[in-house]
């Protein structure tokens, strides 16, 4: 009788758990729909933003922001300039060069002659956009390859190991690295912590898969 007891009385606290866990899961992804109805927001709000300023050439209704939304030569310290003759580069290289690139590092080659002479006196080295700079230089391959490997790590967070603390700060780490990238070079100090937080983040999801693995074929 007394055992027959204590089964009920376990079997009441594991449903009283698993309520409890529910409720918790339940409320982490209402805030998820949260957050991503906000990202969805702000990016079709930024969207509209740089259509209305470059395309609708409606600049003074920003005010001071305007000089931020406006793509031009003078945008990003010269950022603006740079690619645009990097892009006008790139679709002037034969076949070969736009599936391979120039070669690694031979941005500032690849520049030098057509920006020669520029207004801003400088010399040009660097697109100051990794993404870009990775199309001039190893061609569409490298980028689409970069942006796999990139993408894949995110998926596979978001799908497998959402949940673990240290996977997420390695996925946060590796989400602000790649958009900064966007208006930024790679550094020797900064680029290889990016890699080692994805290489961790990567180890981290095996595991977990490893260890949902294990507890899937006990049951």
């Amino acid at each position: 009788m007394q055992i027959q007891k204590k089964k009920n009385q376990d079997a009441d606290i594991h449903i009283h758990d698993s309520e409890g866990d529910e409720k918790k899961w339940t409320g982490c992804g209402v805030l998820r729909i949260i957050w991503l109805a906000i990202v969805i927001i702000c990016i079709l709000g930024v969207g509209y933003a740089l259509f209305d300023v470059n395309v609708q050439g409606n600049t003074e209704r920003y005010g001071a922001l305007g000089g931020y939304l406006l793509f031009n030569d003078d945008w990003g310290t010269h950022r603006g300039y740079i690619w645009r003759n990097a892009m006008e580069c790139f679709e002037q290289f034969p076949m070969m060069k736009k599936v391979f690139g120039f070669g690694p590092d031979t941005f500032g080659i690849v520049l030098l002659d057509k920006t020669q002479g520029n207004i801003y006196g400088q010399i040009f080295d660097n697109a100051h956009n990794e993404y870009l700079h990775y199309l001039i230089t190893v061609g569409i391959t490298g980028l689409i390859a970069y942006l796999a490997f990139i993408i894949s790590f995110i998926v596979r967070v978001i799908r497998e190991a959402g949940k673990n603390q240290y996977i997420v700060a390695a996925f946060f780490a590796v989400i602000c690295y790649s958009t900064q990238a966007f208006v930024n070079l790679n550094l020797p100090i900064a680029t290889p912590i990016m890699w080692m937080f994805l290489m961790l983040g990567e180890l981290g999801i095996r595991e977990h898969c490893r260890q949902v693995g294990s507890k899937d074929k006990g049951k």
